[in-house]
């Protein structure tokens, strides 16, 4: 039998301890990492309900052309948008501004247009035109300023529809709108200088025309676009 000189037993038996404890330690279960909160929402009025509407007109503009308000850039302007939405009280993290166009990942609210939602639209060329809202358009903002701060509204989709002549002319705005929200007056002011939007699916009735519908509007695949105005929440949700 060997013998274990007690100096060199007493080492063993500490060690065995140390592993002992430490295999306990990592066998003790860890649960998720706090999430980050950059700012809190608060519901108004006492409901998480609110509803989107304009205060004033409501422009969304292709601005292949150049910025917003360029001559000649083809725009589509609308008097009335009345649409549901909810927020999402509590904590939330700083929605990221890369890559972009911006994507809001931690949604603060958000607002789900339906059809009919956006009303009263006019093309200069055209004339009268459809913006048919869809989809789950999601409220972040990316920096705080007091009670309110900037704002990225994304998952936007509008569906644009004109005729004229016999022919028609349909697109897809998609994309992100940037903008200026103060949670004392529940206010989103739009930053028309923010190319969040892109024209997809431009389709002409008549493509082989001399000039197609489209083209005489002025929107192409893959133009981009972007937006002005103020969206107004009710009631209003604050930011602490």
């Amino acid at each position: 039998m060997e013998i274990i000189p007690m100096r060199l037993k007493s080492s063993l038996n500490g060690l065995a301890v140390v592993a002992a404890s430490a295999a306990a330690v990592l066998a003790i279960p860890v649960g998720p990492a706090s999430a980050l909160v950059d700012y809190t929402v608060t519901s108004g009025g006492g409901t998480n309900a609110v509803t989107a509407t304009n205060v004033g007109n409501l422009v969304f503009e292709d601005t292949y052309l150049g910025p917003f308000g360029t001559p000649g850039n083809p725009s589509m302007t609308c008097t009335t948008l009345s649409a549901d939405g909810s927020v999402n009280p509590g904590g939330h993290a700083f929605t990221p501004t890369s890559p972009d166009p911006v994507t809001v990942t931690d949604a603060a609210g958000q607002v789900t247009p339906v059809s009919g939602d956006l009303s009263g639209c006019t093309n200069a060329v055209v004339g009268p035109v459809t913006l048919t809202p869809s989809g789950t358009w999601k409220l972040g903002l990316s920096s705080k300023s007091g009670n309110g701060g900037t704002g990225y509204l994304s998952g936007v989709q509008v569906h644009l529809y004109g005729e004229a002549g016999g022919e028609t002319c349909q697109a897809d705005a998609i994309g992100t709108l940037k903008g200026a929200y103060d949670g004392t007056t529940g206010r989103l002011t739009i930053d028309a200088s923010y190319e969040g939007l892109v024209l997809k699916n431009v389709t002409s009735s008549n493509p082989s025309a001399p000039s197609p519908l489209c083209n005489v509007v002025g929107i192409y695949e893959d133009d981009p676009a972007t937006g002005s105005g103020i969206v107004q929440l009710t009631p209003a949700p604050s930011i602490s």
